[in-house]
């Protein structure tokens, strides 16, 4: 369906070379601060303060890295330097897919609960 339906709770950024690195740290914070500026607004809607952290993946050629976004409440952070494997071998296949499972689990429950209050309280607030 349309992208306005569906809920982003995982970007993904991918370069097949490192000098685009920058490139794609500018492009992962352009998705945030979008993501960030639309949920502050419907939090503050539903007088909430809280905005969860968001996982962000970085592929640069075989390597895979996690980075984390957190809301420091004055400023929006992005936490990195987590290696979940790569591609260049079975092994960091299986890091990959695990932390991919962990992630989807992370999506179904803690973020989905999150997702769920935010609308119940906008809900709540529109009556």
């Amino acid at each position: 369906g349309p992208v306005r339906f569906d809920l982003i709770a995982v970007s993904i950024e991918t370069k097949i070379a490192i000098g685009a690195i920058e490139e794609a740290r500018i492009r992962l914070g352009l998705c945030v601060a979008a993501w960030h500026k639309r949920v502050s607004a419907l939090s503050h809607s539903a007088r909430s303060r809280y905005i969860i952290s968001l996982p962000l993946i970085l592929i640069i050629k075989h390597d895979w890295h996690l980075l984390l976004v957190v809301d420091r409440g004055d400023k929006i952070e992005i936490v990195e330097g987590i290696a979940i494997g790569d591609t260049r071998g079975l092994i960091g296949l299986y890091k990959i897919v695990g932390v991919l499972r962990v992630l989807a689990l992370w999506v179904q429950g803690e973020y989905m609960t999150w997702i769920q209050r935010l609308l119940n309280r906008i809900s709540a607030t529109d009556a």
